[in-house]
């Protein structure tokens, strides 16, 4: 370590990742990464990555392989209503307003935990709110998506 507190932040930099495995809904795994770090500037970045694997065939599933055609539509709905109950506004100009989707629409993203009662859907900072709102998690349980899992 430097005396020098110029230099100081050089050498404060982090970078931690810690994983787990569980098990999801019958037949699936759930392979969960938290990822903290921080590389100088105001503050650090705190991140979940989560990805879902078939059991039986080993591999990654996408949103195209739980939901039928066409679900995105459906989906971003229902995402949209759940991130307004979190941000306690009615419609989408009160979310604007607190900073949510300001510059993007709403979207599924192909970061979610496949749980045994329910999908939890992850946002990283800045992906759909400032750093400030950090990471929001948005769940729905599986009668909300009956119309589109497949």
């Amino acid at each position: 370590r430097s005396n020098d507190a110029a230099k100081r932040a050089w050498y404060e930099y982090h970078y931690n990742i810690t994983t787990e495995t569980k098990g999801g809904r019958e037949g699936i795994s759930v392979y969960t990464a938290i990822i903290d770090y921080y590389e100088g500037g105001a503050h650090g970045i705190n991140q979940k990555l989560i990805m879902n694997f078939d059991n039986k065939t080993g591999k990654m599933l996408t949103l195209s392989d739980i939901f039928v055609a066409g679900f995105e539509q459906n989906l971003n709905s229902l995402l949209l209503e759940k991130l307004m109950v979190k941000a306690d506004v009615d419609n989408i100009d009160k979310l604007h307003e607190k900073g949510y989707l300001y510059s993007m629409d709403m979207f599924a993203p192909e970061n979610y935990s496949i749980d045994e009662e329910s999908i939890t859907f992850v946002y990283n900072p800045y992906e759909i709110a400032p750093y400030d709102k950090g990471m929001i998690e948005l769940t729905l349980d599986y009668d909300e998506l009956k119309e589109i899992w497949k």
